[in-house]
């Protein structure tokens, strides 16, 4: 199909112009510059729609961070030894040993922070305390710590790394200077916390901690603990 369209000269603007020949265009060459502008259009409207989500999910991820940063819970009773990405040093007064273990964990933070409570030991006060010389475990590896010499976990310490979202630990342990004691009864508990979920463990009463394990798992950014308890006795 081929349209005639007239073909105007402007002189002296659009009032005085005048007719100066006819041309044929084909229909569908108006029809495809038709097209190709509704195609346009359609573009345009799309990315205007994605910059509207990107906005929205931004906004959201902001609004996300401000309550997480504000997130931090207060249960009675509970000092926390470190704030989020902060490293902690704890140990516990002289003949008392590491009787509670709480932490809670946040995603938006990877990270967790930690409570810890004492109990009285059966150790005297004549005892011999040391902490690990280096952290137990690199960032991303597993925990699996013993104290050695029928020792008791009276302290912890931490370092946090952004780059891992991890951290690594070391442990202060005690045993009696100079007077031997014996383990009896010991038993390694289950995990005691699921993934991002929080832990609060209690050293059940006659019992005492000796060792601590954990398992790392990287697409979750977090760890799963369990501890080894013991009775202690005095050999005879």
């Amino acid at each position: 199909m081929i349209l005639n369209v007239m073909i105007l000269e402007d002189k002296e603007g659009l009032s005085n112009c005048s007719v100066v020949g006819w041309t044929k265009i084909p229909f569908m060459s108006l029809k495809n510059d038709m097209a190709g502008k509704m195609l346009v259009k359609l573009l345009l409207l799309l990315m205007l729609s994605e910059l509207i989500l990107v906005s929205i999910s931004e906004a959201k991820a902001w609004w996300g961070r401000r309550r997480c940063s504000r997130s931090r819970p207060s249960p009675p009773g509970v000092e926390w030894k470190n704030n989020w990405h902060e490293s902690f040093n704890f140990d516990c007064p002289n003949r008392q040993s590491l009787g509670e273990w709480r932490s809670v964990h946040r995603n938006c933070k990877e990270d967790r922070i930690h409570h810890f409570g004492c109990a009285y030991s059966p150790l005297p006060s004549d005892i011999s305390c040391t902490w690990t010389a280096h952290f137990v475990n690199e960032y991303d590896k597993n925990v699996h710590f013993k104290c050695p010499h029928n020792g008791l976990i009276t302290g912890v310490r931490s370092e946090y790394s952004g780059h891992h979202h991890d951290r690594r630990f070391g442990f202060r342990c005690c045993h009696a200077y100079g007077q031997d004691f014996k383990t009896h009864r010991c038993r390694t508990t289950p995990e005691q916390n699921n993934w991002d979920g929080d832990l609060l463990y209690t050293v059940p009463a006659n019992y005492y901690l000796v060792g601590v394990f954990s398992v790392h798992s990287n697409s979750k950014e977090d760890r799963r603990w369990r501890f080894e308890i013991c009775q202690f006795s005095k050999k005879k």
